[in-house]
């Protein structure tokens, strides 16, 4: 039985309050990211997204992360390219277009979102093909049902 995930009863105040005390100068590093033309990852913004990975959830809005989980999928993406066609006859061009654009279009947190952290920092078994990674990103961008992230700033 897998434990991954889960946090132990002890430990889960120790977690709780750095969620909390790492919030502060997170969001100040996702305010930077978000103005900034030239898009830097830094060590805040990395364990935003760990954070995110390994429980599910962060203490800030979906539109203030959204940005930097966009830019970390595209990364990742990117470092799936493929020549030729997929399995549906796409292009890498087309299947990446079409994976960005769903990602777009959740105006809330995609249900999958931890997963999609997973894949996206290689916590998953790693896959042995490009394909086979962005078939993973593909089912985790396909859901309908969102989550609704902390309205605070």
């Amino acid at each position: 039985q897998s434990t991954w995930g889960k946090i132990p009863k002890t430990k889960k105040k120790k977690q709780q309050s750095f969620l909390l005390n790492m919030s502060g100068d997170s969001l100040e590093e996702i305010q930077k990211f978000n103005n900034s033309s030239s898009k830097e990852e830094t060590p805040a913004l990395s364990q935003l997204i760990e954070s995110i990975a390994k429980n599910g959830r962060t203490s800030h809005k979906w539109s203030d992360v959204k940005p930097f989980i966009r830019f970390k999928l595209e990364e990742t993406i990117n470092k799936a390219q493929f020549s030729g066609t997929n399995t549906k006859n796409q292009t890498f061009e087309q299947l990446k277009l079409r994976l960005l654009s769903q990602f777009d279009a959740f105006q809330e947190a995609p249900f999958t979102l931890q997963r999609l952290c997973e894949i996206i920092l290689g916590l998953s078994a790693p896959y042995s093909n490009p394909h086979k990674t962005l078939y993973a990103l593909e089912k985790s961008l396909t859901v309908t049902s969102t989550i609704s992230l902390p309205n605070k700033q």
